[in-house]
């Protein structure tokens, strides 16, 4: 009976564990779906994205892939992609000549006062250094944190894309006050920056010491080495644990009463 106890002590914090693990996950999936018909209707074919990038060439964004045009930006304009069809997209030969699928993504631009929710060609984009590209670079010196942030300073809390960066992403939502940081990250300057994403379908850093954001340094961050972007630093692996943990439990937990039956039974 003690052994059964404990076994199943340890599948609930191991089952605990992998929620926290992987928070991407979950504030993706309980994200805003995009007022967009061709996403409603194909949604299973694209991937939650979320970053930003630059156009290489000028581009006109589509109410569909291959449907009507909306409007046009141009080289160099910077748009945030909210979902996108997965890099290994199918292609195949055609009447005898390689065609290589195009892949498109979902975004939301503003164009002479009025917003348009469309379709972009991704192949015409770079991916500048982003969020992501920091939690991988800078895994090993970023730590879980848990702190919810009291009302009054998430009231006023400017969210940037990675420490350091300059590039400001909005305030959170005065009706999303209780924003949580889940990572914390100190500088060489020794400013505490911490991480969020769920502050009202913004997901970011925030410096602690100065939440409002006035007069922060800015600097590159970059480290130049080539680098994982699969999310939250050690998502997967600590996932993947998480997952061999909660099977070796069940494998102690299954012999232990295989023991006890046959030992009832003699």
């Amino acid at each position: 009976m003690r052994a059964h106890r404990l076994c199943s002590l340890l599948l609930t914090f191991l089952a605990v564990l992998c929620m926290t693990a992987v928070p991407s996950a979950v504030s993706a999936a309980g994200s805003e779906e995009p007022e967009n018909d061709y996403y409603r209707e194909h949604w299973e074919e694209f991937a939650r994205e979320d970053r930003v990038y630059l156009l290489t060439e000028d581009q006109e964004l589509f109410d569909a892939p291959d449907g009507e045009p909306l409007t046009e930006l141009k080289e160099g304009d910077s748009v945030r992609i909210s979902y996108a069809q997965p890099e290994d997209g199918e292609s195949g030969w055609l009447s005898g000549i390689f065609q290589k699928q195009e892949r498109w993504g979902l975004t939301e631009v503003a164009r002479g006062g009025t917003w348009y929710t469309g379709w972009l060609i991704m192949d015409s984009m770079e991916l500048p250094y982003d969020g992501k590209e920091f939690f991988a670079e800078y895994e090993s010196e970023i730590q879980p944190y848990a702190v919810e942030l009291d009302p009054e300073t998430a009231r006023e809390a400017s969210v940037w894309e990675y420490p350091y960066s300059g590039q400001y992403k909005g305030r959170i939502s005065e009706v999303t006050l209780n924003a949580k940081i889940s990572y914390l990250y100190t500088g060489e300057d020794g400013l505490n920056w911490g991480y969020t994403d769920y502050g009202g379908g913004i997901r970011g850093w925030i410096c602690l010491d100065h939440p409002q954001g006035d007069g922060l340094p800015v600097a590159d961050m970059q480290r130049g080495a080539d680098s994982q972007t699969d999310g939250l630093p050690g998502s997967f692996g600590i996932l993947f644990l998480c997952l061999a943990g909660i099977a070796g439990v069940c494998a102690v937990l299954w012999i232990l009463l295989r023991k006890k039956k046959t030992a009832g039974g003699e």
